[in-house]
């Protein structure tokens, strides 16, 4: 039986197929469920991003894994090898939420995570007895993970440096409203065991990489765990970069260990400078008058990172924008990312503006490509607000602020920040934020 799996691309803000060529970060979406796939099965995976789906391969049962920004695609996806009378399943975040919506596209759906589902759904689909629906409850236990499979991934569409992804926690304990996290993928830590996190890191040493990017909501989970990690990683001698909560970075011992143990960037969600905004947005564990300590570890101890932030808030005050330009130079940081507040389904932000009547097009929501804005804000107009948010990014990013911003020495990657800000301030000035495509 021969199985294709499939990431499709999306649009971008021109209304055409985004496509690259190469990436330097390997998916994980793709080789995992390649290794979940039993082994009587030949295994063919397209990335359309770097890739056109070969829709004339042989193929007995095709699986596309959607986010739903990438819906639209993949609905057109699933629509060609319908026509070939190949049977499609879907999975992914976009099923949990438009069931109903993917359904009408294909022969069979998973909603939630696929480790102990996938297998049947195979089974099924090769013996013509698909049901409609299959969901994995209760939640995974994250010991015993597939390895994945990148025997399947062509690497020439990878370029050294590659990064490979590696997980060692799925879920998430803090409430924040604006994040559909803890819907998916529970409301507590479910922690991999350290031995397998290291056995899976070699492997990937041994396919001719050291750099990993953990691919956790929050690394490694509790802070308990997330020592036990670090301690794990000092003698691998990797680089690694993941997603980092505000308030570890306040332990000095940990950071430290972070360091010894290859550190080399942490993207953290700092979301806003106004300390009534985090309180409407429930995120409780970050605190105001803790964030010069954070970035002042971060800085003596030479780890370079960048800081997510949401605007759109109805707490928030026409002097959020500057004061979250003066407070990123003031303390010289090197990266940051502008988005605007982003109702996904699932979330307390959604639930609260639908009933209030403040979405404007819900069947087009988290599907538009660039910057945009998909309610009515409290204080200003939807086109005030991207306005903002775009000319926030585009001081951020002038020759002026890069300049003032940037420290040489201070820093183990200054030129690698400094290629990223030039590169931003290139693209701010040739067609403005509002129409760049984020993947």
């Amino acid at each position: 039986m021969h199985l294709h799996i499939i990431q499709p691309t999306t649009y971008t803000a021109n209304g055409e197929l985004f496509q690259t060529g190469k990436r330097r970060m390997m998916g994980l979406s793709l080789p995992y469920l390649a290794a979940l796939t039993p082994k009587e099965w030949q295994v063919t995976v397209f990335d359309e991003r770097l890739t056109p789906v070969d829709f004339d391969a042989p193929c007995d049962v095709v699986a596309i894994t959607v986010w739903t920004r990438f819906s639209k695609r993949a609905y057109e996806i699933a629509a060609e090898y319908k026509k070939r009378g190949i049977p499609v399943l879907m999975g992914g975040p976009h099923t949990y939420f438009y069931g109903e919506e993917v359904a009408r596209h294909c022969d069979a759906y998973a909603v939630g995570e696929a480790d102990d589902i996938w297998a049947g759904m195979l089974a099924d689909a090769a013996a013509g007895r698909l049901k409609k629906v299959y969901q994995q409850f209760p939640l995974p236990n994250m010991k015993g993970l597939a390895q994945p499979r990148y025997d399947v991934i062509p690497f020439k569409h990878y370029p050294r440096p590659r990064v490979f992804q590696v997980q060692t926690t799925r879920g998430c304990p803090f409430g924040c409203d604006f994040c559909e996290e803890t819907v998916l993928y529970g409301k507590k830590f479910r922690s991999r065991p350290v031995n397998e996190v290291v056995e899976e890191i070699r492997y990937i040493k041994s396919l001719g990489s050291g750099i990993i990017f953990f691919a956790d909501s929050v690394f490694a989970g509790t802070k308990r765990n997330c020592q036990q990690v670090l301690e794990a990683l000092v003698p691998l001698k990797i680089k690694w970069a993941s997603l980092w909560p505000m308030n570890y970075c306040a332990d000095d011992a940990l950071i430290k260990l972070a360091k010894q143990s290859g550190c080399m960037h942490m993207n953290m969600g700092m979301e806003s400078v106004d300390a009534d905004t985090l309180a409407s947005m429930k995120k409780r564990q970050n605190k105001v008058q803790h964030y010069d300590q954070a970035l002042a570890n971060l800085n003596r101890n030479g780890i370079t990172y960048s800081l997510n932030f949401v605007f759109g808030w109805d707490t928030e005050c026409d002097s959020v924008y500057e004061a979250t330009l003066h407070y990123l130079e003031e303390n010289r940081v090197p990266m940051a990312f502008f988005n605007i507040l982003n109702p996904r389904r699932g979330t307390g932000v959604y639930e609260e503006l639908k009933q209030a009547g403040r979405l404007l097009d819900e069947q087009q929501l988290n599907k538009l490509a660039g910057m945009n804005c998909q309610f009515t804000p409290k204080n200003m107009s939807p086109d005030e607000l991207v306005n903002r948010v775009n000319q926030l990014h585009r001081k951020f990013y002038s020759m002026q602020s890069i300049t003032r911003r940037m420290r040489p020495g201070l820093r183990t990657d200054f030129w690698g920040m400094l290629v990223f800000n030039l590169y931003q301030w290139n693209q701010a000035r040739k067609k403005g934020f509002g129409n760049l495509d984020q993947f």
